[in-house]
């Protein structure tokens, strides 16, 4: 394995001569030039998180404390759309089924509720590991070893990227349909609007996967869910203790 900083070297060097040396002309030719840049990417954040590993030491709490505080926000904001919610259509339920009546922002505020709520969960569900994994392969290796250590750093690096694009691209959108004249009907609000809860979960995404990547948080410190049960070892251990059990009859 490389050392830290002739890793770094090389996986800068390596992304900048596909981002500007690399033929993109073509559809294949775009494709390889992102593989090789998601590459490069994976060797630089390796190097950088054991470079920074001493600054990260110093200024590990801090970042710890900002990334809780904006977990708060986040899981107060969340709340509020929720129980705006469910106030809201419930009101809207019983005016047509009860008097007879509507409102029309009714069905659209909702919506975009729930278009906030849903990209929040998102990266919340990112901050804890909680979204859907397969862990066959995963669970095929040691314990702490070196297999499973690269398939949880390459993991949070893919959710990294995922992040990125969302926030990137994201904010291209809202940017693009702010210069174009339109509102939603209901509310009169402005069409982009609509677009913010996509780059505001990619930034909470990429924020907190640079964190992990740089092990200043580790999977251990969650903020919404219990320790996950690895039901494999426990199985295992089962196996083990039964085993044992029977050795001590015979």
């Amino acid at each position: 394995m490389l050392p830290a900083l002739p890793q770094t070297i090389l996986g800068v060097v390596v992304f900048l001569g596909a981002s500007f040396l690399w033929p993109t002309d073509t559809t294949g030719g775009m494709l390889a030039s992102m593989l090789i840049r998601a590459g490069a990417g994976l060797l630089i954040l390796g190097g950088l998180a054991t470079l920074l590993s001493p600054v990260m030491s110093a200024i590990g709490p801090i970042l710890r404390t900002v990334n809780v505080a904006l977990h708060r926000i986040v899981l107060f904001v969340a709340d509020i759309a929720l129980l705006a919610m469910v106030i809201i259509v419930s009101y809207a339920v019983t005016l047509r089924y009860v008097f007879n009546q509507g409102v029309g922002w009714a069905e659209e505020v909702p919506r975009l509720l729930v278009t906030l709520f849903a990209f929040i969960a998102m990266a919340m569900g990112v901050r804890d590991h909680i979204h859907i994994g397969v862990n066959i392969v995963y669970n095929l290796f040691p314990k702490d070893g070196k297999a499973r250590r690269f398939m949880v750093f390459f993991a949070d690096y893919v959710v990294l990227l995922c992040g990125l694009f969302m926030a990137y691209y994201g904010t291209l959108r809202c940017l693009q349909m702010s210069r174009v004249p339109g509102a939603l009907p209901m509310t009169g609000l402005r069409t982009w609007i609509t677009y913010v809860p996509i780059p505001l979960a990619g930034f909470i995404m990429s924020f907190d996967s640079i964190l992990f990547l740089l092990g200043v948080i580790k999977r251990e410190d969650l903020l919404y869910s219990e320790p996950e049960v690895d039901y494999v070892e426990e199985y295992e251990e089962q196996q083990k203790l039964s085993q044992e059990a029977e050795e001590a009859k015979a």
